[in-house]
């Protein structure tokens, strides 16, 4: 197996890391046992008011508060507290950005799906304001109507709000200014059971014609299909990835070269004992020049680039964040560098286990072990 391939298998664990993993990490005990036994058996709903060429789209599958309850048990009594504090800060930083408050806004009825969705490159394909994307909250309700409630009272608190009635659903945003490209706090609408926010009115807009459209969302794709048919554990977490696409995301890129083949990347997450467990698929990538060339794309990053050139990955790798350095920092090596550059974005993962394989079908799977800590 080459190693841009590897270095892309990488790429494809640590985004998931990124998305993912964070927004679990910290989550109070109720029904949280029966996760132990991986996650759960469902798949997202929210798919569909995702669309098909979607750059990407990250699904919680279990309420977070439940998923903490699991964290919490692995930990020493006299860390819980300080533990739990934070992971409510960065839960509440990561909640800030749409404009709502963690705590007040959305816990009292946040169900058990939460999925994140980059469902354009550039919404508005404007140049004149930049490199806009598309982002997509779809979040279910155990209790609709005091999501409502909710929601109703959050936005009579904000100002230049208006509603407008689309198809059924009200659609609540906020005007921006001449000198704003973006609004303070993100728009909204509740269509059944699940509760949309979006970084643009006309995203909420688009999400509801996918799901009423026959045709034309995730969920009836013929690549998402596949890759949640290959998926038979229990799971508390899954992410597709149109890899061209998430590539230009990455490079800050409006449009994408398309290839001749689709290539997508499929990851499902699971606890396995103190450590979680990730499994990827990868695929369309059935040659050498096509990896490299997907490689390239995703390295134009600089800060991507400096990280996985670091990278040596062989078929199976194991990277322990647990030493200490005793090094200075221009005697450190690349190995060093790496081990260092993970911990001080994932201060509470000790290691990372990945092995690598082709099957019969050309497909790419990778299976990659994040062991947190638990002290």
């Amino acid at each position: 197996m080459n190693r841009s391939f590897l270095r892309i298998l990488a790429a494809g664990a640590i985004t998931v890391f990124v998305i993912s993993v964070i927004s679990l990490m910290g989550i109070a005990t109720q029904s949280s046992i029966a996760l132990l036994g991986g996650g759960v058996n469902t798949f997202p709903e929210a798919t569909v008011f995702v669309p098909k060429q979607a750059p990407a789209m990250v699904s919680l599958l279990t309420n977070p508060e439940k998923l903490y309850g699991v964290r919490q048990v692995n930990l020493a009594l006299q860390k819980r507290h300080q533990d739990r504090q934070e992971w409510l800060q960065w839960i509440t930083g990561f909640i800030d950005k749409i404009g709502l408050d963690y705590k007040a806004d959305l816990k009292p009825w946040l169900g058990d799906e939460v999925t994140l969705g980059i469902t354009a490159l550039d919404f508005d394909r404007n140049l004149d304001n930049g490199i806009q994307p598309g982002y997509l909250l779809v979040t279910e309700s155990k209790n609709t109507q005091l999501a409502r409630e909710s929601i109703r009272n959050f936005y009579s608190e904000q100002s230049n709000i208006s509603i407008e009635q689309y198809k059924g659903a009200n659609i609540i945003s906020q005007s921006v200014s001449k000198n704003q490209i973006e609004a303070d706090v993100w728009g909204n609408a509740i269509v059944g059971k699940f509760v949309l926010f979006a970084n643009h009115a006309q995203i909420l807009k688009e999400a509801i014609n996918q799901a009423q459209a026959v045709n034309l969302n995730l969920a009836q794709s013929d690549n998402y299909q596949n890759a949640i048919a290959d998926i038979k554990k229990p799971h508390i977490a899954i992410a597709y990835f149109n890899v061209p696409r998430i590539s230009a995301w990455l490079d800050q890129l409006g449009v994408v070269e398309q290839l001749d083949h689709d290539q997508t990347l499929s990851a499902t997450m699971s606890i396995s004992n103190q450590s979680l467990a990730v499994q990827t698929s990868l695929t369309g990538v059935d040659d050498s020049a096509t990896s490299k060339e997907i490689y390239k794309s995703l390295i134009k990053n600089t800060e991507l680039k400096q990280f996985f050139d670091s990278l040596s990955l062989e078929d199976t790798s194991y990277i322990d964040l647990t030493a200490k350095p005793s090094l200075s920092q221009n005697q450190i090596p690349r190995s060093e560098v790496t081990r260092l550059a993970i911990k001080s974005m994932f201060p509470h993962l000790d290691a990372i286990a990945i092995r690598s394989d082709n099957d019969d079908n050309g497909v790419n799977h990778g299976n990659i072990l994040l062991k947190l800590d638990n002290h």
